[in-house]
């Protein structure tokens, strides 16, 4: 009889190893070494603020200021879900690439052995705060500036162009 509870355990433990895709997840596995590996989660509430450099329904990306040791532009990507709120507008859409914007969110590390093995980041909500500036386009267009005109040839001085006057006065007869 114990035979068979045997057989009917391993029975079991094949099946469950096929349901769970071939793999046995990290806390049923033990290193080799025998000593128990110890991974920490750590989650921490963050924010981005800055100006909204790209958007899509799932997706925003924040460029957050300039590094001031390398002097480089830092830029701050996201993922987004359903389940972002979004603060003094209606919806996502109603943001632009452009505005000024606060995102908060959460940021997951899994930490193994002293080494970082994952980080995740999940947006809880998105705050507008200002919207983009007018672009030149929407005000009046410079006046332009008119080109010099060539000097007229020998057959045209005698005669006054449209729009200009002779400098030659006027002829007596």
């Amino acid at each position: 009889m114990t035979l068979k509870m045997t057989g009917l355990a391993l029975g079991l433990l094949f099946v469950a190893f096929f349901l769970n895709g071939g793999s046995v997840s990290a806390a049923e596995a033990k290193p080799k070494t025998g000593a128990a590996v110890k991974e920490t989660v750590k989650i921490v509430a963050k924010e981005a603020s800055g100006t909204v450099s790209a958007l899509s329904g799932n997706f925003i990306a924040v460029a957050t200021g300039v590094d001031p040791v390398s002097k480089v532009g830092v830029e701050s990507a996201f993922n987004l879900d359903k389940k972002v709120r979004i603060i003094h507008k209606k919806s996502l859409n109603d943001i632009k690439t452009g505005d000024t914007v606060k995102v908060n969110y959460e940021e997951t590390l899994k930490i193994q052995e002293g080494k970082r093995k994952s980080r995740s980041t999940k947006v809880i909500s998105i705050t507008f705060l200002k919207a983009a500036p007018k672009t030149p386009d929407s005000q009046e267009p410079a006046p332009q500036v008119e080109q010099p005109q060539e000097e007229p040839s020998a057959q045209e001085g005698n005669e006054a162009s449209s729009g200009s006057l002779s400098l030659k006065g006027l002829k007596e007869e």
